[in-house]
């Protein structure tokens, strides 16, 4: 999948968002400047920090292997993560704690990064 790195800057802000973390807040958890964490998550970081990604999914209660696989930057065995973006949606609610109410949002972002992708 082209733009991973979008998508899991998508991923960790919707997280973020859900667990009512300010930026300022999570960065300071985590070690790292607000403005670090903005580029992070506009996508505007193509290449992490591994240690600092590793913290950020601390804080944010992610599995940090299945971040990887979800945002396509590990393979995935046949299966495990389906292509249609519904199943996706369902499988990032299960993973990564997703609640339903921000289904749609999630929903709406995921969509237009697979028709990106496809």
């Amino acid at each position: 999948m082209k733009n991973n790195y979008v998508l899991l800057a998508e991923i960790l802000k919707l997280k973020r968002v859900a667990m009512g973390y300010s930026k300022r807040n999570l960065a300071s958890e985590v070690g790292i400047s607000h403005t670090e964490l903005t580029r992070i998550e506009n996508g505007s970081r193509e290449n992490y920090n591994v240690v600092t990604l590793i913290n950020l999914c601390n804080a944010l209660k992610i599995d940090f292997v299945r971040l990887l696989k979800i945002s396509g930057y590990l393979p995935c065995k046949k299966g495990e993560f389906p292509s249609d973006v519904l199943e996706f949606v369902k499988t990032l609610d299960n993973e990564l704690g997703i609640n339903d109410e921000e289904e749609f949002e999630v929903v709406a972002v995921l969509r237009s990064f697979y028709n990106m992708n496809k």
